[in-house]
């Protein structure tokens, strides 16, 4: 998707350019290069389309047709990010990356458009004096030094990616502004070297393959038989191993390394992509991290709960992901500050995770043998019976305006609608604050019935979701009560949850009764309901003004449905949503570990989305 505020106008641009052609040279030594080894080369030369200039009354904003996301840090120049992303075998080690640049220097009339703010999720949580007040920069606006001080960055993680276990190499291109001046240089040619030395080890050696293996306390075993039986008839190899099994044969600091070592042995000898936990979070434990975000000088998510620890099982190198670097037994111990005037992002990384999923894992949170049994028939109905149903085509968006009199538009709505135009082949059924069609009556009479995916882009709670009248503080709640309402019989949607909360698996009322989360009621609902969800655990954020794709839980919402192909899976889709933030957002956006741990996939993750012929 190309930088929005380009997309904006199209009209004329009225600004006076200077051209003038540089040839500059930059690079960057990985590591030291050792002669001894036999080393390869990685080499490749591309060109880059000429920018397009759109002149807004005080700022000109920036395109260029490569670029698939910005350079963003609030109140600062927004510049486009063209991404290269380079795979290699994992257990790959790079020796040095050299990158050369033929660029073009333009001198402009007027400022480069700055970035917008985050949008605050929660207006009655967080203290909004500086937030409103922040909206300029002047240091970075007024100075002579390039921004930004390095042409390109690098991120590598090693994670799944079209079935391959992959070292992930992400080069993100970065055009460099001089504020002072009111020059911006821009690549024209690239060229990329790298040496590296490939398979410096083998990582993987497959005995025996499977596609899935089924992880659940033995109490569940006969029912899940049935489930393997369907999986191995459909294609899916499939086989159960119990956590009794995992926790007698397996060592490690605690139950989820215990299980955590399992997966990395499934992935290693039989080759599996995809992992399916049966079971709540006190039957097979969910990782709680010490990730924390302060906003504004509100501490919004002191922790998080995620399944994504037992997804990353590699660190870049090829060895096992311990989540716990200092071995002090505190797992991603990151805190993220969102602070100060001008913008600062502060971070304290003690601990350094991967965080690309290298298997694909899914959750039922089924707490007893009838949630078990329900959901296996939800999963055999819906893989047998789905297929060319008219049905299915039918998309629900549900929205509004989610943060009212922010940004000049309806974020939810315009979320759902760009999710639409991806989903071009489904009917778009909107249930928008706008069009006075998002009332639980509504809502449960368009899910009655049936759709092939629900897209809800809005705020979120443990027990519902709600979003706002446009420019109004009056919001329009859905919870767990209207869902008794819901009677689409065999017709289960998949739901993507773009919100806070819904899927808190460790939600208590009262901070005492064990309660299930509405994103698992959607799920575990008898005679309806959904087939899979997609929620979070933890408060979120939710974009920035006027652009809620930028990051964020909006931008992970639209790499999910962005991968939609038919006859995928829907464990493909959530893995390549989350690579893909990883590779667009992550070192260019925001250091953001927060969204790819707290949403989470609330089914099973080898699922035909719309059935088998």
């Amino acid at each position: 998707m190309k930088n929005k505020s380009s997309l904006i106008l199209r009209k004329t641009t009225s600004f006076f350019l200077v051209i003038i052609f540089l040839s500059l040279s930059f690079g960057v030594n990985a590591s030291t290069k050792n002669s001894n080894l036999n080393n390869m080369t990685y080499q490749e030369q591309f060109f880059i389309s000429k920018p397009k200039f759109t002149d807004f009354i005080d700022f000109i904003s920036i395109d260029i047709n490569e670029a698939e996301s910005s350079f963003i840090k609030p109140g600062r120049p927004m510049l486009p990010v063209i991404t290269k992303v380079i795979t290699f075998p994992l257990g790959t080690r790079i020796l040095n990356t050299t990158i050369n640049f033929d660029t073009i220097s333009y001198c402009l009339s007027k400022k480069i458009m700055p970035c917008p703010q985050f949008s605050c999720y929660n207006k009655n949580q967080i203290n909004l004096d500086k937030y409103e007040n922040f909206v300029f920069d002047e240091i970075i606006y007024n100075s002579n030094e390039l921004y930004p001080n390095k042409p390109y960055n690098i991120h590598k993680c090693a994670g799944l990616l079209d079935g391959k276990h992959v070292l992930i190499y992400s080069i993100k291109i970065i055009p460099q502004y001089n504020p002072g001046r009111n020059i911006i240089f821009i690549p024209e040619k690239i060229d990329i070297n790298i040496e590296y030395i490939s398979n410096e080890k083998q990582v993987l050696n497959y005995d025996e393959q499977y596609d899935m293996v089924i992880i659940s306390p033995e109490e569940f075993s006969e029912e899940i038989k049935i489930l393997v039986d369907h999986k191995n008839d459909v294609g899916v190899t499939s086989f159960l191993k119990t956590t009794e099994e995992i926790y007698s044969e397996y060592i490690g600091c605690d139950k989820p390394e215990q299980i955590k070592y399992f997966i990395k042995d499934a992935i290693e000898n039989y080759n599996v992509k995809y992992v399916l936990l049966i079971g709540d979070i006190y039957k097979i434990p969910m990782r709680k991290t010490a990730l924390s975000w302060e906003y504004f000088g509100n501490l919004v998510v002191p922790d998080v709960i995620t399944d994504l620890y037992y997804s990353d099982i590699y660190n870049e190198n090829g060895s096992f992901s311990t989540w716990d670097s200092n071995h002090d037994g505190i797992f991603s111990e990151i805190r993220m500050i969102m602070d100060e005037r001008p913008y600062n992002e502060t971070l304290e990384i003690i601990d350094i995770i991967d965080g690309a999923p290298d298997v694909v894992i899914g959750r039922l949170p089924c707490s007893n043998i009838n949630d078990v049994r329900n959901n296996i028939n939800k999963i055999i109905t819906y893989e047998t019976t789905s297929k060319d149903k008219t049905w299915f085509n039918r998309l629900i968006l549900m929205g509004g305006d989610t943060f009212p009199n922010v940004g000049g538009i309806n974020e939810g709505e315009y979320v759902n609608e760009y999710i639409s135009s991806v989903l071009s082949d489904f009917i778009p059924i909107k249930l928008w604050t706008s069009l006075n069609t998002f009332r639980p009556l509504k809502i449960n009479l368009e899910i009655s019935k049936g759709a092939g995916f629900v897209s809800y882009s809005g705020h979120g709670f443990q027990y519902g979701f709600g979003t706002y009248e446009p420019d109004s503080n009056i919001m329009k709640s859905y919870n767990l009560l209207y869902t008794l309402g819901i009677f689409n019989g065999q017709k289960y949607p998949i739901i993507y949850f773009d919100a806070c909360l819904t899927a808190c698996l460790d939600y208590k009322i009262y901070n005492i009764i064990n309660a299930p989360c509405f994103a698992w009621t959607m799920v575990k609902k008898h005679f309806g309901g959904a087939i899979a969800t997609i929620g979070a655990t933890r408060v979120g954020f939710g974009g920035f003004e006027g652009d809620p794709f930028i990051a964020g839980s909006s931008c992970l919402h639209r790499y999910f449905f962005e991968a939609y192909e038919p006859g995928i899976n829907i464990g493909d889709m959530f893995i390549k949503a989350k690579i893909g933030y990883i590779e667009n957002v992550i070192d260019t956006v925001i250091y953001d570990p927060l969204t790819i741990q707290e949403f989470t996939l609330l089914g099973d993750p080898s699922l035909k989305v719309g059935g088998y012929q």
